[in-house]
């Protein structure tokens, strides 16, 4: 495809789609999630993720408490001086919303060409496509099955049947390994939730699947948690509930720990988590200021903060007083912050001590879809 069919194309489909409004969004139930549950939060569970972290992000000082002690922070990658992007691969892209029965996905980097991938159906956009950590392959479900395709390429197939795709997955487990410690190097996991049990539709099974060999896994996951978000290394998961709390879990430990001030009683909620830190001690999400009954089942990738998971406090992000709309950590422990400017949208490299490294404005055909993922390679 040369670059003018490009522009026209992207053009074309920056046309059609429309803004999305996060509290119109955060609004919108597909069905309520009811949960009566209490998770322990015991000073091993905190020791744990205290002594897994060394973020040096700049809390806000009345938000919460100080955090507790951890180790020595993460080592940055240093940029090299031509490509102070080093370290961030392909950022993939999709329209918001589109009324066209089928849509491209599109891949940029800043400093690069805007390219667009393979054709998804339109009406799944909003909810579950899911790119892989090497930025080949995307997994969605269509119809109850678990397909798989590649991303520059034509090829395309049913992973598993009796998949539902709207709470639980897919998600990538972002390392080549199993996150209960089984030895698998050549395998990528995908975390879905299956129908089992033809009597009982509410009742789903989650677990991981093996693209390459399509079997299928159980993963001790309580039945009302959606949106699994993996950190970097597949050690530390996070996901919500259905009262608006968001829960991080060792998958090596089995230790679960709630973000304090978060969901329950408290006037914060959340049910969309997007992204979480190498370590598991911060967390990019969607947090809503008033209660609400239900919660919008279908993915949704926007943020508005990005929160300390031992604490509940603010992390400040050096934006210039622009407003965050998504955000994806690193495996380097840096993070990816996407800001609305005046000329448009804008990415910010953030480093791990909280300092801005670098930005870049987005192509203007991009400014209405919505980022899927981040490849670090």
């Amino acid at each position: 495809m040369n670059n003018q069919r490009l522009r026209l194309d992207l053009a074309d489909l920056a046309e059609e789609v429309t803004p999305v409004d996060l509290r119109d969004r955060a609004l919108r139930t597909s069905r309520r999630i009811g949960i009566r549950r209490a998770v322990a939060t015991s000073a091993a569970a905190v020791a744990l993720l205290g002594a897994a972290t060394g973020t040096a992000f700049a809390i806000r000082p009345d938000a919460a408490p100080a955090p507790l002690p951890g180790g020595p922070p993460s080592v940055a990658a240093s940029p090299t001086a031509a490509d102070p992007w080093s370290g961030v691969g392909r950022l993939f892209y999709a329209p918001q919303v589109s009324q066209k029965a089928n849509n491209a996905l599109a891949a940029w980097r800043p400093g690069g060409q805007l390219t667009t991938l393979v054709d998804l159906p339109g009406s799944l956009l909003e909810i579950s496509p899911a790119v892989s950590p090497d930025g080949t392959q995307v997994a969605w479900v269509q119809d109850r099955d678990l397909m798989l395709a590649d991303l520059d390429g034509p090829n395309r197939a049913v992973v598993h049947s009796g998949v539902e795709g709207s709470c639980w997955g897919p998600s990538w487990v972002p390392h080549r390994g199993h996150p209960e410690g089984r030895e698998t190097p050549e395998t990528q996991w995908i975390t879905v939730a299956v129908r089992h049990n033809p009597g009982k539709p509410l009742a789903l099974t989650r677990g991981l699947v093996d693209p390459k060999t399509e079997s299928f896994q159980f993963l001790q996951i309580e039945e009302d948690s959606c949106h699994p978000v993996w950190s970097a290394d597949g050690r530390f998961l996070a996901y919500t509930d259905g009262s608006g709390q968001v829960v991080v879990m060792n998958w090596l430990s089995k230790v679960i720990h709630v973000v304090p001030r978060l969901g329950g009683s408290n006037s914060f909620h959340s049910y969309e988590v997007a992204s979480l830190s190498p370590d598991g001690s911060r967390v990019a999400l969607l947090r809503i200021d008033y209660k609400q009954e239900g919660a919008n089942t279908g993915r949704n990738l926007s943020v508005n903060t990005i929160l300390d998971t031992r604490t509940g406090a603010t992390v400040e992000l050096p934006l210039g007083g622009r407003k965050l709309l998504q955000a994806y950590f690193l495996p380097n422990d840096r993070l990816v912050a996407r800001v609305r400017a005046t000329d448009g949208t804008r990415l910010l490299l953030i480093d791990s001590d909280g300092r801005r490294v670098t930005e870049a404005v987005e192509p203007a055909a991009l400014e209405k879809h919505q980022i899927l993922a981040v490849t670090s390679s």
